[in-house]
């Protein structure tokens, strides 16, 4: 009874959590200052009414301005310090907001919403307003030297059929001048599940503790935010048997799901592998095809160290630290049941990638 009751506190405050209204791009400028993070969404009455639809307001893009990119990746894939590399290796360090929801629930009640406020029903391109905010606040004084200017687009199936992300990636696609370009960040399935299997034991403890929330991610050098993480990197009991491969099948409909709209609609795209990009994968030589990998991500973008960069430069635009350094074996308690699991499917990959 008790677990339950912290459940639905858990889920309430995940609902709760990652719903955006205006378009702030705010930089972080150094190491010292990482990332910052959305607005709770029952903060509208401190926002107010005007700036939740200040970008409705008319809005052309300019040229020799910040890049317009928008980054599709789920949960615990590593998207906001991949933006925050991305950013700092460009020009100037920035924030993209996770504007369509941080969770299955908190996104569809943003494209409801979309579909259904009298105002937000008439922008089917939103996603175009919203990138041309994003840009033009790129272009203060203060913000001198911001090359790329966008959003996260978390692509969860809820929403992913939804009318009004289908227009939103239609908009996205008809656009040309500029062309608006598309991220999509893949992480390993496994990965993904341990990464959130830790931070809910962890904001489990915080309740049933009264402490604090450890936060979702640590800053560069703060020892005391990983040892806190670390608590919780180990005896994480997984799903196995047809759970877990029901699990996997669900993950890889939804890849083929985001691959076949992103292809109808000829939206071009660049696809990373989170495995790759932080040299987490069991490659031959991990810091060459790390470097590889983001120069392929620059490439796309048109911007940033597109030849000769190498892994040591891109770690020193890191402003933040992981959370986990042990491998699958060490996180997951029951990793041999999940390794007869995979063993002789076609998800065996993924015990070592």
């Amino acid at each position: 009874m008790f677990l339950m009751v912290l459940a639905i506190v858990i889920a309430g405050k995940l609902i709760s959590t990652l719903y955006i209204f205006d378009h702030e791009l705010e930089l972080t400028n150094s190491n010292q200052n990482p990332i910052m993070y959305v607005k709770n969404y029952f903060d509208l009455d401190i926002i107010g009414r005007e700036d939740a639809y200040s970008w409705t307001k008319p809005c052309s893009f300019r040229p020799n301005s910040p890049q317009p990119v928008v980054l599709f990746a789920l949960g615990r894939s590593g998207s906001s310090i991949t933006w925050d590399t991305m950013s700092a290796l460009t020009g100037q360090r920035n924030i993209a907001y996770e504007i369509t929801g941080g969770n299955p629930w908190s996104s569809i009640e943003f494209f409801d919403q979309l579909q259904n406020d009298t105002v937000y029903q008439q922008f089917s391109n939103w996603t175009i307003q919203r990138l041309c905010h994003v840009q033009r606040k790129g272009m203060r004084k203060d913000m001198d030297g911001v090359r790329i200017a966008g959003f996260q687009w978390k692509p969860f199936a809820s929403t992913w059929n939804h009318p009004y992300a289908i227009k939103g990636l239609e908009a996205i696609a008809a656009a040309n001048d500029p062309i608006v370009k598309v991220v999509y960040l893949r992480r390993n399935p496994l990965d993904v599940k341990a990464s959130n299997l830790r931070h809910t034991n962890a904001k489990l403890n915080s309740i049933a503790s009264g402490q604090s929330d450890i936060p979702p991610h640590c800053k560069a050098g703060d020892i005391k935010c990983q040892d806190s993480h670390s608590q919780f990197s180990s005896n994480i009991v997984f799903p196995t048997g047809s759970d877990l491969l029901k699990l996997l099948k669900q993950n890889e409909k939804q890849v083929r799901a985001i691959h076949k709209r992103f292809e109808m609609l000829n939206i071009p795209f660049v696809e990373v592998s989170y495995e790759k990009l932080y040299g987490t994968g069991n490659y031959t030589d991990k810091d060459r095809e790390s470097a590889e990998e983001w120069m392929k991500l620059f490439q796309h973008l048109g911007v940033g160290p597109q030849k000769g960069l190498t892994m040591e430069k891109v770690q020193e635009a890191f402003s933040l630290a992981p959370t986990n350094k042990k491998s699958r074996n060490e996180t997951i308690d029951n990793f041999e049941a999940v390794a007869q699991t995979l063993t002789g499917t076609k998800y065996e990959h993924y015990l070592v990638e």
